[in-house]
């Protein structure tokens, strides 16, 4: 049924499960991955708001911000590998990640997109957040959102 999978990721817990989500799938199904991380750009994080002394030159910011984000996602591909699974890594700089997102999804023929609800992993709220809800909005691909681990109904309340 799914053949390729898109996993937006971004490093946090719900985006890891979004990916150990999708890599059941592949593995079940005998699909491929492909992991995509959407890093921010320089000016996106620094604009105008410090004097240009304090801060690092686009380059060594985005060799920092890239050399980092391929360490995480070389973990989520070997992961994969051991698996069985196929999994490329793709890692952009983009002021909008749910468009690059939906654009990758398009150019590696996704037919399903998996990423973590955007919640700041703070379990409170299953409804999605702003890049997730976007995605969900603009794509035509099916996207299969990850939320919070539900609380354990086992475990008592400290106190």
């Amino acid at each position: 049924m799914f053949k390729h999978i898109l996993v937006g990721f971004d490093g946090s817990a719900s985006s890891q499960r979004g990916f150990n989500t999708a890599l059941e799938i592949a593995s079940s199904l005998g699909g491929d991955l492909t992991v995509m991380q959407v890093l921010s750009g320089y000016d996106h994080v620094f604009g105008d708001s410090r004097p240009a002394r304090d801060l690092p030159t686009r380059s060594a910011y985005e060799s920092a911000v890239m050399a980092a984000a391929q360490r995480a996602v070389a973990g989520l591909a070997d992961a994969a590998r051991a698996r069985g699974v196929a999994c490329r890594s793709v890692l952009e700089f983009a002021a909008e990640p749910h468009r690059a997102l939906l654009q990758q999804a398009l150019r590696c023929d996704c037919d399903l997109i998996v990423m973590g609800n955007g919640d700041g992993d703070q379990g409170a709220s299953m409804s999605p957040g702003g890049e997730t809800e976007s995605t969900l909005v603009y794509g035509s691909i099916p996207v299969l959102v990850v939320g919070a681990l539900p609380p354990d109904p086992c475990r008592l309340p400290a106190g």
